[in-house]
C-alpha cells in the first residue's frame, strides 16, 4: 500500500492489495485516531483526517476485518435502453441473450460517487466487459438508467449528462438527495430483474427500499 498526502487534511491509499471497500471498513472499524472520513473508489481510498490526530504510520497496523455482509437488493429493469442493440451487436448476439447474461449476474458495489447515490459495480458477464464509454457522452440521462461501461455497471439516481452505455431502466428511486435518501454503501449487492413494461408502470414512484419491503 502507498500513502500519499493530498494538502494538510487528505491523504490517498494507493497499489491496494485487497479491494478497497473491504480495506475501507477494516480502516473505519480499527477506531485509527483522526480519520474524519473514508472514502472508496474503484482502485483507492481517500482519507479526510484531523492532521492534529492522525498519524499515518498507524494504518501499518490495520488488521482486515472479516467481509461484512452487505444487504442485497433486487433491482426491476425493462430492457428498453438506447443502447442495448449496438451491445448486442459488438457481443455477436442478440438483445435477450444479453439480457440474460446481465441479470445471471450477482453485482457488488464497490463505490459510490459521480453522482450522489450513484454505485459503481462489479460483475459484468465476461461478454460485457471490453464495452468501452460511448465516444460521445450524452447531455441527459433519464433517472433510474442502468449502464454499462469499461467492465462496470451503474445507476443513474438522477437525471444527468452520462458517457455510458445505457441497456434499460429501473423504475425505483435508487436515492434521493432532498430526503438524504442513500440505502446503498460498497460492499451491497444487487441482482437485475427484467420486468416488461405493466409491472414498469406499476412500480414507479416506488423507493428501493419500498421494493425491497413489498
Amino acid at each position: 500500500m502507498r500513502i500519499e498526502h493530498l494538502g494538510e487534511t487528505a491523504y490517498i491509499l494507493r497499489n491496494l492489495e485487497v479491494e478497497p471497500h473491504i480495506l475501507a471498513r477494516s480502516i473505519e472499524l480499527s477506531g485509527v485516531p483522526g480519520i474524519e472520513e473514508i472514502v472508496p473508489s474503484m482502485e483507492t481510498i481517500g482519507l479526510y483526517v484531523n492532521p492534529d490526530l492522525f498519524d499515518p504510520e498507524r494504518l501499518a497496523s490495520v488488521k482486515l476485518a472479516p467481509p461484512g455482509r452487505g444487504a442485497n437488493y433486487q433491482v426491476p429493469v425493462f430492457f428498453d435502453g438506447p443502447d442495448l442493440h449496438e451491445v448486442s451487436k459488438v457481443v455477436g448476439a442478440e438483445p435477450e441473450f444479453v439480457v440474460k447474461i446481465f441479470c445471471d449476474q450477482l453485482y457488488t458495489i464497490v463505490a459510490i460517487g459521480f453522482l450522489p447515490g450513484f454505485p459503481y459495480m462489479k460483475g459484468l458477464p465476461q461478454e460485457l466487459m471490453a464495452i468501452p464509454r460511448r465516444g460521445e457522452p450524452r447531455i441527459k440521462v433519464e433517472a433510474g438508467s442502468i449502464g454499462i461501461a469499461a467492465g462496470q455497471a451503474g445507476i443513474y439516481p438522477q437525471e444527468s449528462p452520462g458517457g455510458w452505455n445505457l441497456i434499460g431502466v429501473t423504475p425505483l428511486k435508487i436515492a434521493d438527495r432532498a430526503k438524504n435518501f442513500f440505502p446503498l454503501n460498497p460492499g451491497d449487492t444487487i441482482n437485475f430483474v427484467e420486468v416488461q413494461k405493466p409491472q414498469f408502470e406499476a412500480l414507479k414512484h416506488k423507493t428501493l427500499l419500498d421494493y425491497a419491503n413489498d
